[in-house]
């Protein structure tokens, strides 16, 4: 069976990297679907360039409180305080990607959980 994934970017966040994470996903075998498919239930990815309070909120609400597995991407640098924050709002795992793109340097990015 394919995963069924949806994909959301906030804040700005570089639309191209996006597009491109995408077809990394499709050449994996996993299916992308539109963010409004967030009520499907499918677990998703949400790519940001900052976090606020308000990205705290939308995470919350496309997570469903951390009922559909999210997993928070961040092209900046965040603090252990920011980290909780995120998991709290519904994100299951954190990835930063600072100075290159994700696409191009997998060791640029760490995890957060």
């Amino acid at each position: 069976m394919t995963m069924k994934v949806w994909v959301h970017r906030m804040n700005g966040y570089q639309k191209q990297v996006v597009h491109d994470i995408a077809v990394s996903l499709i050449e994996q075998g996993i299916e992308i679907q539109d963010h409004d498919n967030y009520l499907s239930g499918h677990p998703g990815v949400v790519f940001s360039k900052e976090i606020t309070s308000e990205t705290c909120e939308q995470l919350r609400e496309l997570s469903h409180s951390g009922q559909i597995p999210t997993l928070f991407c961040c092209d900046c640098a965040i603090s252990g305080n920011t980290i909780w924050r995120l998991l709290e709002a519904g994100a299951c795992d954190i990835l930063t990607c600072t100075g290159q793109s994700p696409t191009k340097s997998l060791p640029a990015c760490s995890a957060g959980k």
